[in-house]
């Protein structure tokens, strides 16, 4: 027992030293870019709010008391002054971190930095926050149960204490995420923004109209370098209706390159033949409508009886309609003869906020303001920008996660007497895809354009059910998820 506690008391002094290495060289690297009045672009300098020239002389006494601590740590001859010094600088900048990361601050912590990083090239990342964590508690353990281990360098356990604390250190700094060798795919592979983007790709989209509605399970396993999505159509194609069992459609996805281009390639199976047990595992997709699973193209634009509202939204008043039974917006043949709605006469504002389904948004409400009836048809241009002055074009989407709306084939042309309203769901992705640890600037203002309409209104881009902007998050290839619906009645959208 005694020398099992021995080696137990050895891996951690070698665990604590490791970590006194790197405050070492975290404090080596500080008092270097101060020397050398390297420009910092660190988040810990934004969230205390340091001038440059001030923050220079605070990096440097910063370096030089790592170094200090670090040195005493690996030293071993006062591990009660050396771990309690370690625990409160890892506290200090697990504080620090944790700070700038929920507060999306840009910059990355400047722990080890030996060269001048872009402006706000990186935010914070989880792994870094983590590594600061356990420093502090590897000072905690150092000051707390290390005494006589002054003398241990050489002994095994300490050695295999050193290597597994430098270990995970090393893991934990490192700036992209640990890739198989032949696939050079991500170790953890998030399933759930595979298939986001995997809803997106225009192979998925065809082969979806002809064969969905799908099912709101969707079943995944990997499959070589790549993975396997299986759904199951909720009625049979024609082929199968007499007779035969039911087949399944199978995506075959694969990246080609880490953050590149999404391969997809398409299949039909038996669906009796799909993998089950461990191999296999299932998500439950089903959003506002479950029959659209993933509000796929070939979904009805009609909601189901009773429909509720999207999770996370908190509709004012103004946002419900006053009198369902004799609406002011419709859709029939009255409209042929009618102007289309000109940007002048028409208010723009949104409604309906919320988050559902991986997705952000709400329903851009178009109101006729003028004196005469108009029409309108298609898909609004919308531009969503930035607090920094960046202009994304929203794409014209078929059919979207939020609402649970599809294009019917044709359009609708929607009529809108004085003070009738139309509609058109903005959304965006709310999650980062692939090995991405937070989404770009969110989306401040919206400038929106009716169809047709040669001008533009500017509205705010604050969705109040999601008590956020609107997202800015990129697919796995980098693109935009920033889409918009066309122009539809209230009646086909959950409300």
């Amino acid at each position: 027992m005694a020398q099992i506690g021995s080696g137990a008391l050895l891996f951690l002094a070698g665990c604590v030293a490791s970590c006194g290495v790197l405050l070492v060289v975290a404090g080596s690297s500080k008092l270097y870019r101060a020397a050398r009045r390297m420009p910092d672009t660190s988040a810990v300098r934004r969230v205390l709010g340091m001038t440059k020239r001030r923050w220079r002389r605070a990096e440097a006494a910063a370096g030089a008391l790592e170094c200090a601590i670090g040195l005493i740590v690996c030293a071993g001859v006062y591990p009660a002054l050396g771990g309690a010094a370690m625990a409160a600088a890892g506290a200090g900048f697990c504080v620090l971190l944790g700070y700038a990361r929920a507060r999306r601050v840009p910059g990355g912590c400047g722990c080890i930095q030996w060269r001048t990083a872009p402006p706000a090239a990186e935010t914070v990342s989880w792994r870094e926050i983590a590594r600061a964590a356990l420093v502090a508690i590897a000072g905690v353990g150092g000051a707390v149960f290390l005494r006589d281990e002054a003398g241990a360098f050489g002994r095994p356990w300490f050695s295999a204490g050193v290597l597994t604390g430098g270990g995970v250190l090393m893991l934990l700094g490192a700036r992209t995420l640990p890739r198989t060798p032949v696939c050079r795919r991500p170790l953890w592979f998030p399933a759930r923004a595979t298939l986001r983007a995997l809803a997106g790709n225009a192979v998925f989209e065809a082969v979806a109209e002809s064969a969905g509605p799908f099912g709101p399970v969707v079943r995944y396993r990997r499959a070589g370098c790549g993975e396997e999505y299986w759904f199951t159509p909720l009625s049979a194609p024609a082929d199968e209706r007499g007779g035969g069992g039911r087949r399944a459609v199978v995506f075959h996805v694969r990246h080609a390159a880490p953050g590149g281009e999404l391969a997809v390639q398409a299949s039909v199976r038996d669906a009796p033949g799909i993998p089950e047990g461990a191999v296999m595992r299932s998500l439950a997709v089903s959003v506002a409508v479950a029959a659209c699973g993933l509000a796929l193209a070939a979904c009805g634009s009609t909601p189901a009886p009773g429909g509720t509202p999207a999770a996370g939204s908190s509709p004012s008043a103004a946002d419900t309609p006053a009198a369902t039974s004799t609406p002011s917006a419709t859709a029939d043949s009255s409209t042929a003869g009618l102007a289309a709605c000109a940007t002048a006469q028409i208010r723009v504002s949104i409604t309906h906020t919320g988050a559902l389904g991986g997705q952000a948004g709400g329903y851009l409400r178009f109101t006729n303001d003028g004196t005469t009836a108009c029409r309108m048809d298609g898909w609004p241009m919308v531009v969503a920008v930035t607090a920094a002055g960046k202009a994304t074009t929203l794409r014209h989407a078929r059919s979207t996660m939020y609402g649970a709306w599809q294009a019917p084939t044709p359009l609708p042309v929607v009529m809108l007497k004085p003070g009738g309203s139309a509609y058109a769901v903005v959304a965006s992705a709310d999650h980062p895809a692939g090995g991405a640890s937070t989404c770009p600037a969110p989306y401040v203002r919206l400038r929106v354009s009716p169809p047709g309409g040669s001008g533009r209104v500017v509205v705010s881009a604050w969705l109040p059910g999601a008590r956020a902007y609107l997202p800015s998050c990129r697919s796995i290839d980098g693109s935009p998820t920033g889409e918009v619906s066309a122009i539809t009645p209230l009646s086909s959208l959950p409300h």
